[in-house]
């Protein structure tokens, strides 16, 4: 009996090769979508932070602005002026004795205006030795709050500055009789869970007496 043997095509390791490029393939989307995933957690974290400073400066400054609110006469800047925290019953250590800067005053060394209140230079109080620091803003708690149980790096800190008089008009007889306002600039500054998410907010406040 004959026997035939038809031909037969070499397939040899063609599925192993096959098997091995989809793993390759599969393995790279995975890796891409893992980094995808670490960026977006790591965004939302800097972007959580972000606002948790925002807020925190907020605060401090509506603070400073409730400091000025306080007065009935005219307080005279470059001095030190005392607080009573509103109601007056909260347990707080918030400073008491704060100063009334002069405009531009706590910026001795760094760029006038809102730039040099980016800076840290003026916030440090190294920096301040020779002059009061800050305000630490305490957000009204008992005494023995840290900032990082409020996620802070630091408590948020305040200044306070004159600015300028404005009167009501351009009359000259108006502003002799002091018939306007006087304008402050308020600057508050918070660091979120991290030095990197640091806020700055400022508001001109006006007030008459």
């Amino acid at each position: 009996m004959m026997r035939y043997h038809g031909h037969q095509t070499p397939q040899q390791g063609f599925v192993l090769i096959t098997g091995m490029i989809f793993l390759i393939v599969i393995t790279l989307l995975a890796l891409s979508t893992m980094g995808s995933t670490t960026l977006q957690e790591r965004m939302t974290s800097n972007q959580r932070e972000r606002f948790r400073s925002l807020q925190a400066a907020d605060a401090a400054l509506r603070d400073g602005e409730r400091r000025l609110g306080q007065f009935a006469t005219y307080p005279e800047a470059g001095r030190d002026h005392t607080y009573d925290p509103t109601p007056a019953d909260t347990e707080t250590n918030d400073t008491k004795i704060w100063r009334l800067w002069a405009e531009d005053a706590p910026l001795a060394g760094v760029e006038a205006g809102i730039n040099g209140f980016l800076a840290d230079a003026p916030w440090d109080d190294a920096n301040q030795a020779d002059e009061p620091e800050p305000i630490t803003f305490h957000f009204y708690q008992a005494d023995d709050v840290e900032a990082a149980d409020l996620g802070l790096v630091a408590l948020p800190r305040i200044y306070i500055e004159e600015v300028a008089f404005r009167a009501d008009n351009l009359d000259p007889d108006t502003a002799a009789r002091g018939s306007g306002a006087t304008q402050y600039r308020v600057t508050g500054r918070a660091q979120g869970g991290n030095p990197g998410a640091t806020s700055v907010t400022q508001s001109i406040y006006q007030k008459r007496y």
